[in-house]
């Protein structure tokens, strides 16, 4: 993005790993209200995209510059 960095999750890994011991469904849910997710145009919080080495397109989970700079969990 022209606006810094995003993160790419596939979503095996944000399953397995991000959402250990959460349900993925509402943890994508929260995660894309928060900002911290961009969500696809299609009303899903996985988008597809064109990555390095996968081939056609993959969706994936984006995860947004925001996640880093949110500071509302300081407090």
């Amino acid at each position: 993005m022209d606006d810094g960095r995003e993160y790419i999750v596939l979503p095996e890994t944000f399953k397995r790993d991000v959402c250990t011991g959460f349900d993925s469904s509402t943890a994508a849910k929260v995660l894309a209200e928060a900002g911290w997710l961009r969500p696809g145009g299609n009303g899903r919080n996985t988008r597809t995209e064109r990555l390095p080495g996968m081939g056609d397109k993959t969706r994936c989970y984006v995860f947004t510059k925001a996640m880093w700079e949110d500071t509302s969990h300081d407090n």
